[in-house]
């Protein structure tokens, strides 16, 4: 019961992954951090221009990170949600759940079920 647990967080954690949007934001706040250093590297922009230039960039990038944080503690919630209903709904014993999830073996687990759900949406049509 402890695995297929694990495997249900594991399938939520991708699904929350893709349908919060994380991908597209986290891109989102690489392609900012990029621009800022181009602007910094800029030898045809005076020092007034770049730090015009930066302080914008900074609030996007302040913004788009609040987004993603904002999104992780989302996704922890539900997957903490899942936890608790499996503790309380199926009885899975906490201890063993807990030990399952910090145990190598759980671990790989976790990334196989994440991995293979990731391959059977591919697949399926549902791209990311």
């Amino acid at each position: 019961m402890i695995y297929a647990v694990l495997t249900a967080m594991a399938v939520v954690f991708v699904e929350m992954f893709i349908r919060t949007g994380l991908p597209r934001r986290t891109r989102a706040v690489l392609e900012v951090s990029r621009e800022s250093l181009g602007v910094l590297a800029s030898r045809s922009l005076d020092d007034a221009q770049k730090e015009r230039l930066i302080r914008g960039h900074s609030a996007t990038l302040l913004a788009a990170s609040l987004g993603v944080g904002f999104r992780l503690l989302l996704i922890a919630a539900v997957i903490a949600a899942v936890y608790v209903a499996a503790v309380r709904v199926l009885a899975v014993p906490e201890q063993d759940l807990s030990a399952g999830l910090l145990s190598p073996a759980g671990i790989l687990l976790l990334t196989l079920a994440g991995l293979s759900y990731v391959g059977v949406r591919h697949v399926l049509g549902q791209r990311l």
